[in-house]
């Protein structure tokens, strides 16, 4: 049974954000740490920064487009949105 722990640093890493980290990677030795900061210099700044404090090596999960997870997110809604549309207005037109 895996466990996860989602923290987030809200696009800048406070001492007590650190401390957190620091405290989840020792109580989770196991766990494996995945970064998705930004997609941008900025974001791989910030993975940099929260990789020292890993145990071992983190995982740099980066969205395949936009700048951050959100964007990607927000794309693919409005991609599946249209999709459903234009599905709807050929069953119109097929009727």
């Amino acid at each position: 049974n895996q466990k996860f722990v989602y923290i987030s640093t809200g696009g800048a890493l406070t001492l007590v954000q650190q401390e957190t980290l620091v405290k989840l990677m020792q109580q989770y030795p196991s766990a494996q740490l995945i970064l998705a900061q930004d997609a941008d210099e900025a974001g791989e700044k910030m993975a940099q920064r929260l990789a020292i404090h890993a145990p071992r090596q983190p995982v740099r999960d980066i969205p395949p487009e936009g700048k951050d997870w959100n964007d990607y997110l927000q794309s693919r809604v409005a991609q599946q949105a249209k999709q459903s549309q234009k599905a709807v207005e050929a069953e119109v037109e097929a009727e």
